[in-house]
């Protein structure tokens, strides 16, 4: 599927290039997923797709960058994760792993948390955070309330950040003939996140007590 994805956003892209359309840049889409391990909900998932210009380090030409924000539960402690992968539309690459990445949010960002970094799936990049960190918690909070955030990456370590508007509220995106994206907007992605944090924070509250 996210192979038909980046197909699609790539001839749209190169169909589109002489008319310097920019309505292919933005936030394609964000949606909600669970995650569950035999039949158990253990996370929640935001996931995403924006396409930007990197005029940073790739003379503009447009980057999608696909990834996801996680609460994940594990042994009765919660820890919040960035994943992100990016992909170079005008020419056949593979998924690129960022240097550094973090989200921020108009009060807090995740920049100078403390974290792990371990790769993720080929391409991807996987960044962990405690909650306990007062930083972290305001993003979390700020994505839930204003349903919006940026995520920020370099391709090298002390590189320059590139800064990537995620919009929440964007939930789907169809392609027309006329090189024109036509974006779907509802609260309902971060809604369901939002009741998925509760249930999972609720839980882990208990389990501490």
């Amino acid at each position: 599927m996210r192979r038909t994805i980046f197909s699609t956003i790539l001839l749209c892209v190169t169909l589109g290039a002489s008319a310097a359309d920019d309505s292919m840049l933005g936030t394609h889409w964000a949606k909600f997923q669970p995650i569950q391990v035999a039949g158990d909900v253990q996370g929640c998932s935001l996931v995403f797709l924006a396409v930007h210009a990197d005029h940073a380090y790739l003379n503009g030409d447009e980057v999608a960058v696909n990834g996801s924000m996680v609460l994940h539960e594990s042994k009765c402690s919660l820890s919040f994760m960035l994943k992100i992968g990016l992909k170079r539309l005008t020419s056949i690459s593979a998924m690129e792993r960022p240097a550094f990445a973090y989200i921020q949010t108009a009060t807090a960002s995740t920049a100078k948390s403390r974290q792990q970094s371990p790769d993720g799936e080929p391409g991807y990049k996987l960044f962990i955070y405690s909650l306990v960190e007062k930083d972290v918690l305001n993003v979390l909070t700020d994505l839930i309330e204003l349903k919006k955030v940026s995520i920020g990456y370099s391709r090298k370590i002390g590189g320059m950040d590139l800064l990537v508007p995620i919009d929440l509220m964007v939930v789907d995106s169809e392609y027309t003939n006329n090189k024109k994206v036509v974006r779907a907007r509802s609260p309902e992605a971060v809604n369901e996140f939002a009741e998925c944090v509760q249930k999972i924070s609720g839980r882990a509250l208990e389990d501490q007590k």
